[in-house]
């Protein structure tokens, strides 16, 4: 299956949004692994 482009504009929308959903993705994972950390630290600690 081909498919074209209706604008060369086009082309720079979808890589301004690829740029934008990684960025997001790496901050995503950044909280994740900031969160998965905290979480690590707490488990030796009584709950009040």
């Amino acid at each position: 299956m081909y498919y074209s482009l209706t604008s060369p504009q086009v082309v720079e929308l979808l890589r301004v949004a690829r740029t934008i959903l990684s960025g997001v993705l790496a901050g995503q994972a950044e909280l994740l692994a900031d969160l998965q950390a905290a979480q690590g630290e707490g488990e030796g600690e009584p709950s009040s």
